[in-house]
């Protein structure tokens, strides 16, 4: 099954704190009055949870988290950042560690709640920005991660011989950009080490990919467009 963090109390402690780091990404984005609505809390109180002089309750952090980790406000967060700060450049994104954490915890989310039940054994992904987030994801689900090529960054292929994977493992595939380019590196990949590809999560969708170009048929989960 997909591996959970050991422990109730641990449990709870990273919700608790998923919901303060998501809260310090999104500021990068939003302000404290555009939060407030949408978190039904205090500026003040919003003010103390990102400067860490107060950590939120359970039922709190899984209020905060519901509201931030909601596919709609991570668009809408995207779309902010990019088009305000970066001007229109989604790579730089990536750039920003605060970012890549809420995003991560985000596509984690995704796994676990379209996973639930289901076997994984690694995490796979190329060697750009996809790699952050793969390696956040694979520490919290307890798993290997394995780089495979890519068009734009191909690596050497003793690299993708020495990944820690097994045959015949399943597998959640992670890309920060997915088109149509990534498909016969994947392909290759999955063919090669007789993966069963359970999922692949995506940033950005580059292209309209049919069900039967992807290997096993696995379902894309995109968060742009």
């Amino acid at each position: 099954m997909v591996r959970w963090s050991p422990g109730r109390k641990y449990r709870d402690l990273r919700l608790r704190l998923d919901a303060v780091e998501s809260l310090v990404a999104i500021k990068e984005a939003f302000s404290y009055e555009e939060l407030t609505p949408v978190l039904k809390l205090p500026a003040s109180v919003l003010s103390r949870y990102y400067q860490g002089t107060m950590v939120p309750n359970i039922e709190t952090s899984r209020y905060i988290l519901n509201s931030l980790l909601s596919k709609e406000f991570v668009k809408d967060f995207i779309y902010r950042l990019v088009n305000q700060k970066y001007g229109g450049d989604a790579v730089k994104l990536l750039s920003n560690p605060k970012v890549v954490n809420y995003l991560s915890i985000y596509l984690y989310n995704r796994i676990i709640s379209k996973l639930a039940g289901t076997s994984v054994n690694a995490v796979i992904a190329p060697p750009d920005q996809s790699a952050t987030l793969a390696s956040h994801i694979a520490y919290r689900l307890g798993v290997p991660l394995a780089l495979i090529e890519s068009a734009s960054t191909p690596i050497y292929e003793g690299l993708v011989k020495g990944v820690s994977i097994e045959r015949g493992n399943a597998v959640v595939a992670v890309y920060a950009f997915f088109g149509r380019e990534c498909l016969p590196y994947l392909w290759k990949f999955v063919e090669h080490f007789k993966l069963d590809l359970k999922l692949i999560e995506v940033i950005m969708l580059a292209d309209v990919i049919r069900p039967e170009e992807i290997p096993r048929r696995a379902p894309i989960d995109n968060i742009l467009p």
